[in-house]
């Protein structure tokens, strides 16, 4: 029984690896779907009178842009950044590649400052 826990670990540690070396597919539709009934009927800046099918469209198109992006930034990211923050976009919802983009930059940022704390460090009052 011990065996095969420890088996199913290493299997699914090395398919995180695995999923990790390029960007993930994700299937963005149903989010979009459901972020533009959430507006339905909603009148403001956000919304713009729009249709659900409009929505989901630039919804949609977002997804694919931030995408795009991360398909030009993947080589440069850290490994250990990718696949924390494949888990912690995918789990719990609808995956999202602008999550996905900003939780990257995050990241990218918190490396940043740890590397020169002193750098941000705020003026003493």
């Amino acid at each position: 029984m011990v065996v095969h826990s420890l088996f199913a670990i290493v299997l699914s540690s090395n398919f995180i690896v695995a999923i990790a070396d390029d960007v993930p597919r994700y299937d963005v539709q149903p989010g979009c779907l459901g972020a533009a009934k959430q507006l339905e009927g909603r009148v403001g800046p956000d919304t713009s009178n729009l249709s659900v099918q409009e929505r989901v469209a630039r919804c949609v198109k977002t997804e694919e842009e931030a995408r795009t992006k991360l398909v030009a930034v993947w080589p440069e990211v850290e490994g250990a950044d990718r696949s924390a923050c494949i888990g912690s976009t995918s789990s719990g919802g609808r995956p999202s590649y602008v999550e996905l983009l900003v939780c990257l930059g995050v990241k990218r940022e918190v490396r940043k400052i740890r590397s020169n704390p002193t750098a941000t460090t705020p003026p003493s009052r």
